[in-house]
């Protein structure tokens, strides 16, 4: 997972196939393309706010810049809560 640390926000590289867009709409209801999200990181709670951009997701953390560690951890529960490490392309090939 190629990911990016820009301080109060995580850039995080998305598959091609992936449409942050579809996602919103079938997961949650949505202001001007943003999804707030609070999570919960070692007993912690962290204000996510998650927008996309071409090919990436932008996660910015509403309350201040967490540690690094929390970051990382923060990375791992976005890949898999949008599945991000699956090839989407080879499924839909397997598919036909």
């Amino acid at each position: 997972m190629q990911w990016s640390d820009h301080g109060q926000y995580l850039n995080i590289r998305l598959p091609e196939a992936f449409n942050f867009n579809e996602c919103l709409e079938l997961l949650h209801t949505i202001q001007d393309k943003r999804l707030l999200k609070l999570v919960r990181m070692n007993e912690e709670e962290f204000l996510l706010k998650i927008c996309s951009d071409d090919n990436s997701l932008i996660v910015e953390f509403c309350l201040g810049e967490p540690t690094y560690a929390v970051k990382q951890q923060v990375v791992q529960y976005m890949s898999e809560w949008f599945d991000l490490e699956r090839d989407l392309f080879r499924l839909l090939s397997d598919g036909e």
